[in-house]
């Protein structure tokens, strides 16, 4: 079952580090805020924390202190990942509230907390050669959240540009884009709360039977909806809903 696994959340990886990618060279061209945290939310999160997570507790043949390092700084590129798509789906969806900006600091003060955490106590090393730490565990939780709380704004946003597209007030194109961005970020959001309830009864996702079924297929989808999302033109700030309240 691990090919499944290994297909699924291979392409998912490879397209956040594409499209993450793609939006960064187009932030440096626009300045723009949702560019710039979307790129690095998908960059640093879903292409290069995710993996460098797996090979740092997989990859057996290396050293303990090889392993420990790459534990270490792939939770500081999903720190600073996760706190991007957070921010990113606060300035895009919510700008005006108050209990967006809230959340948002909440979130990343409670990743920054759970990544001291678990250097204290049980450390990364424990993280890494014995998969210990609730305050990794912590960290993907609040992945969960910040995919979870994209998905659901996204699409909401979306349900309401198709009823305006009969009355000119909204472009197809773009409530497209909107629906499989809150698809893609629905279907990751899915595979990180199955991968929490498999880690809460002892499985590993990634070499599990029941990690293979959700990761493979659900991996396929997100990578198919980002990018298609992402794939042509279109930048973020297109999709702006300062209007949705």
């Amino acid at each position: 079952m691990r090919w499944i696994a290994a297909i699924g959340g291979g392409a998912f990886v490879l397209a956040s580090l594409a499209v993450g990618i793609r939006l960064l060279l187009l932030a440096a061209r626009t300045r723009g805020l949702p560019e710039t945290t979307l790129g690095f939310g998908l960059a640093l999160m879903g292409g290069l924390a995710y993996p460098l997570t797996n090979v740092a507790r997989q990859a057996q043949a290396l050293s303990d202190e090889t392993r420990t390092g790459m534990m270490v700084a792939a939770h500081v590129l999903m720190v600073i990942g996760v706190g991007c798509i957070a921010i990113f789906t606060w300035q895009v969806f919510r700008p005006g509230s108050r209990f967006a900006r809230g959340g948002v600091v909440g979130i990343l003060v409670a990743l920054v907390a759970c990544f001291i955490w678990q250097g204290i106590s049980p450390g990364y090393r424990a993280g890494a050669l014995a998969k210990e730490g609730l305050a990794i565990v912590g960290i993907n939780g609040l992945a969960a959240v910040a995919m979870g709380w994209t998905a659901v704004e996204s699409l909401r946003y979306a349900a309401l540009l198709r009823r305006r597209i009969p009355l000119g007030l909204a472009e197809p194109r773009i409530a497209r884009q909107v629906t499989l961005w809150g698809m893609a970020s629905g279907a990751a959001t899915l595979i990180a709360l199955v991968a929490l309830g498999l880690h809460a009864v002892g499985l590993d996702p990634a070499t599990s039977t029941a990690g293979a079924l959700v990761i493979g297929p659900f991996g396929l989808v997100a990578a198919i909806c980002l990018s298609k999302a992402f794939g042509g033109s279109s930048s973020p700030r297109t999709a702006r809903a300062e209007d949705a309240s």
